[in-house]
């Protein structure tokens, strides 16, 4: 079997060729005919009449189109956006849990506290309606431990937007 030479691995060159020479930049011809008439004062052949000296020879070739203005930012809702379907809550960043009190525990209430919360473009608890109540006992310290509660701000179209959500608490009776 007949050996194969290797390769030599490829390498950066170590010092610069000698026969590279720095690129020679061509100074633009000036006609000394072109006056005002035929463009610029000291204006290039192959300019453009009311070009700038200095410019792009022959122009860009079109002009350019002004952009259209930018739409405005549509304006922020004061109505709090419902979360459900397409729209989803985003997320706890801090969640308190409801104290069960000794008295509640005591005179065994148990059941569902169902709160809908209003939440601020910020992401904090702006305001709390209790929806289904069991006791005023367990509606105080599910609304006390939900107004505690932070969310990431909900933004739809780059624009920060309050929404409501619904929240229930489950309170059962502690065993021993």
């Amino acid at each position: 079997m007949e050996r194969v030479p290797e390769a030599e691995q490829p390498a950066a060159p170590n010092e610069p060729p000698v026969d590279v020479q720095p690129e020679r930049a061509n100074p633009p011809r000036v006609d000394e005919g072109a006056g005002p008439e035929g463009g610029v004062a000291g204006g290039v052949i192959g300019g453009v009449v009311g070009g700038v000296v200095g410019g792009v020879v022959g122009g860009l070739g079109t002009v350019l189109p002004i952009p259209p203005a930018l739409p405005r930012p549509p304006a922020r809702s004061a109505v709090p956006v419902r979360v459900s379907g397409s729209i989803k809550t985003p997320d706890l960043l801090r969640r308190v849990e409801p104290v069960y009190s000794a008295i509640a525990a005591a005179s065994h209430i148990s059941g569902a506290v169902v709160i809908e919360a209003t939440v601020d473009v910020n992401g904090s608890i702006e305001s709390v309606r209790v929806l289904r109540g069991r006791s005023p006992l367990l509606d105080n310290a599910a609304t006390e431990a939900l107004k505690q509660w932070q969310y990431a701000p909900l933004v739809l179209a780059g624009v920060p937007t309050p929404f409501a959500v619904i929240v229930t608490f489950n309170f059962s009776i502690p065993t021993a």
